[in-house]
């Protein structure tokens, strides 16, 4: 129907149809092709989803489809790709949008994986710190195994006050601070040694003349599998 016959105000008028070209230019087809897939969404949503898009609807005059398709219908590539099967890649002009937590635009820094952090983070808080709160006998020429029954801290279930406790257990692969404190009861010669385990083996070693030792620290920066016993 090319042409249209109207009468308005008691005047004949002969108007021409308009008609409406279809560009069929990329940004029309890809909103047609979304609109198309909020529409079907829309038909798979319960009873109870729309009833909240009614709800939400109510104070702006509007039906609850009508406010569910002018919000699809914002810029949201986080709903877009979804819905169209495609995979984020490349780069996404999200104008002035962005993800919550990244750095500004502008600043020098990457995003980091969340698992990066998580097992950073983990590492940092794996530790023991233990001490026994009686006097030790230590009999003369003989190595013993001392005993630890209290705890500053565990952060990784790494000791026992009760099964084994002359041992912290590593759980988490990876580079510790391993040190250990002991205080002597005075002695005129002589010598005192404390020695570290790993594995029931030799790690690390102090000695120092007893006359001169009141007290002997030991430190260790080595690298522990998990479930080494230290």
């Amino acid at each position: 129907k090319v042409l249209t016959f109207l009468r308005r105000k008691s005047v004949n008028i002969l108007e021409k149809t308009p008609v409406i070209k279809d560009a069929q230019s990329a940004p029309q087809l890809t909103w047609r092709t979304m609109f198309n897939l909020y529409v079907d969404l829309w038909h798979t949503l319960s009873v109870a989803e729309k009833a909240e898009w009614e709800s939400a609807a109510r104070s702006r005059h509007m039906t609850g489809y009508a406010w569910y398709i002018s919000q699809c219908l914002r810029p949201n590539p986080g709903i877009y790709l979804p819905l169209a099967g495609g995979k984020m890649q490349g780069d996404i002009d999200m104008e002035q949008h962005r993800l919550k937590d990244l750095p500004l635009p502008g600043l020098p820094f990457e995003a980091a994986r969340k698992w990066d952090l998580d097992t950073l983070e983990a590492r940092w808080k794996t530790g023991a710190r233990v001490y026994h709160d009686v006097n030790q006998a230590v009999p003369h020429a003989t190595w013993t195994t001392l005993a630890f029954n209290s705890e500053r801290y565990d952060t990784a279930s790494m000791h026992s006050t009760v099964i084994n406790n002359d041992r912290i257990t590593v759980l988490i692969a990876g580079k510790y601070v391993c040190g250990v404190c002991v205080q002597w009861e005075g002695n005129v010669n002589g010598l005192r040694q404390v020695m570290i385990e790993l594995n029931r083996g030799f790690f690390n070693l102090a000695k120092k003349p007893s006359p001169f030792c009141a007290g002997t620290n030991l430190n260790g920066y080595p690298y522990f599998e998990v479930v080494n016993p230290v």
